[in-house]
């Protein structure tokens, strides 16, 4: 079997939860030397609680494939995920003195090494890292570091409990939306979030935080921060609930033509049973053709008492074939 076949495989081994498959493909290209062979193997790995398996994994894959960026940023993020912030900070720190970095490299590292910072409740160090990455890499990557690191600026602030701070922050987004009308698209749904934020942290105003989270999701349908505010602001419910991460695959229209592509997107819920996790994930499925929805995946992976109910996280993925080969 191809590289290319492999990957094709691989990946749609990996969204519907496949491990026989993926772990298969993952042993194939391993062999042929391509970094995908490492992170579909951390992937199984993380997704079945084998935090520090994944890690040495990712290792491994960095000594193999030294020039790898990819395996590098997967490892960061996997030392993320097992709370080892302080290894997160040491291999973010390396990785920006590599030689072959590129600037893309460098932004996506400094928002992990960012969030590390946050996690360690060093955010004045924080704010350091923000202010001294984006002149550096603004001038190849235009607005992209803008869209990153001015909302992450803001968080950092609110979490500082700077909330002057972060409206001054905020207010620059918008500025900058007016000078570059494309950045609206990028940081809209982020600033309507931030001020629901606010509006929650220094007033308690839940009614209108709810309202500007919900701003954002129609934005953004998935929108992980305003996802998170809203589970926040929901009522526990008495006795014990279940974490499921639920996966749904739908066609959903494409804005420029009209024309269907399948869409996967995996939930992570909390419920009191299998049926309402579906049922509140499904309520995120509006834009797509209701034929097409399948939910092909509701596995339990965690409980707790007295707990909200609702969408926690999400993501999505476009794809061109979630067919599995025989």
């Amino acid at each position: 079997m191809t590289v290319e076949k492999l990957l094709e495989r691989g990946e749609a081994a990996m969204l519907v939860r496949n491990w026989e498959v993926l772990l298969d493909c993952a042993r194939r290209l391993q062999m042929a030397r391509h970094p995908q062979g490492y992170t579909f193997q951390a992937f199984a790995q993380r997704s079945q609680g084998q935090l520090d398996a994944a890690i040495e994994t990712l290792r491994k894959g960095v000594r193999q494939l030294p020039r790898e960026m990819e395996l590098r940023h997967e490892l960061v993020e996997t030392l993320f995920q097992a709370q080892r912030y302080a290894e997160v900070l040491d291999t973010v720190d390396e990785c920006l003195q590599l030689p072959f970095i590129r600037a893309i490299d460098i932004l996506t590292l400094t928002g992990q090494k960012v969030r590390a910072l946050m996690s360690l409740q060093r955010y004045e160090d924080a704010l350091q890292v923000i202010d001294q990455t984006l002149p550096r890499v603004e001038p190849e990557l235009k607005e992209l570091p803008i869209a990153l690191l001015k909302p992450m600026r803001a968080s950092v602030q609110i979490e500082m409990r700077d909330f002057e701070g972060a409206r001054e922050t905020i207010h620059n987004m918008e500025t900058l939306i007016q000078q570059s009308p494309d950045l609206k698209w990028m940081l809209q749904h982020q600033i309507y979030t931030l001020r629901a934020q606010i509006l929650y942290e220094e007033k308690g105003d839940e009614e209108n935080a709810r309202r500007l989270a919900r701003e954002a999701l129609n934005l953004r349908r998935v929108h992980p921060p305003a996802l998170a505010l809203l589970y926040k602001l929901s009522p526990p419910v008495e006795g014990t609930v279940y974490t499921y991460q639920v996966g749904i695959e739908s066609m959903v229209p494409e804005p420029e033509t009209g024309d269907f592509a399948p869409r996967v997107t995996i939930y992570t819920v909390v419920a009191r049973s299998e049926e309402e996790a579906k049922q509140l994930a499904l309520a995120y499925e509006t834009d797509a053709d209701e034929r097409s929805i399948d939910v092909f995946l509701c596995e339990q992976v965690g409980e707790s008492q007295n707990a909200p109910v609702g969408v926690l996280d999400a993501y999505e993925e476009f794809v061109d074939d979630l067919e599995e080969e025989e």
